[in-house]
């Protein structure tokens, strides 16, 4: 059994894994096992600790794809906005309209 749950471990370690058709995989293992109650019967079934690693690191792959995709978003928008000023001028207007202020004061 250890075997089998180590064995859905390393395929949810893949890219592209199906999480929520391997977890099932572990709890029917688990509830073939007579192990569906946990310790002293809290019920609450028991995932190996190897199960519960394989799962924290695909939610931080997928966290950190999130965050990358974000962050090119927001670099892409980033450099768009720095065509538009060098188009216009913006930064001499700006240094113009310092200029201005500290003449006005």
């Amino acid at each position: 059994m250890v075997a089998d749950f180590e064995g859905i471990s390393v395929k949810m370690s893949e890219p592209g894994a199906d999480m929520d058709a391997l977890m099932g995989k572990m709890d029917r293992l688990q509830v073939g096992a007579g192990q569906a109650g946990g310790p002293a019967g809290r019920g609450v079934a028991q995932r190996p600790p190897s199960a519960v690693l394989s799962r924290l690191q695909w939610r931080l792959r997928e966290a950190s794809r999130c965050c990358c995709r974000l962050l090119s978003c927001i670099h892409t928008h980033a450099c768009l906005l720095q065509a538009q000023l060098d188009a216009c001028n913006g930064w001499e207007v700006d240094r113009q309209l310092d200029q201005a202020m500290d003449a006005l004061r």
